[in-house]
């Protein structure tokens, strides 16, 4: 289904407030040539993260991903797939989704803007909870990627 004029007008606008905060983070971004699509990187302790936030003007929503470059071996990921859908069952806002034919993840939230505004906190929001969420089980999952856990202590971590 293909946004009508009033919905494209709505995403614009949201769009504009995602760039705003954006910008005031100081933060280097890249924008879709319609303007409702933003990728960029942010470097923590451990592993740098990428972040990828799209203004769906038909469904009227915000999506944001938010991936790193950890990628399970074949062989760990039954039990990795077993470890994120733990985790999952524990999350207030968003979900984990883990590609088992290529090991990788990503974590994703939506917010909807329909007869709503979305402003510079709800941006705030969706990368915090992003961030916050993935460091949180970060290290359990790339102890286990790295055999300094086995997949006993694994799913154990990833259930409390």
């Amino acid at each position: 289904m293909a946004a009508d004029k009033k919905q494209i007008k709505a995403a614009l606008k949201v769009a504009k407030i995602i760039r705003k905060h954006l910008d005031g983070r100081k933060w280097n971004y890249s924008v879709s040539s319609d303007e409702l699509e933003f990728s960029f990187g942010v470097n923590t302790d451990a592993l740098p993260f990428y972040y990828r936030i799209a203004v769906d003007a038909a469904k009227e929503v915000v999506y944001l991903s938010a991936k790193q470059n950890v990628f399970v071996p074949e062989s760990k990921r039954i039990v990795m797939a077993m470890g994120i859908c733990a985790i999952n069952d524990h999350l207030v806002d968003g979900s984990f989704d883990f590609n088992v034919g290529d090991g990788s993840m990503l974590f994703r939230l939506v917010a909807s803007y329909h007869d709503a505004e979305i402003g510079d906190a709800m941006v705030n929001y969706l990368i915090n909870v992003a961030h916050s969420t993935f460091e949180d089980v970060n290290k359990s999952i790339i102890n286990y990627v790295e055999d300094t856990i086995d997949q006993t202590e694994f799913l154990k971590q990833m259930m409390d």
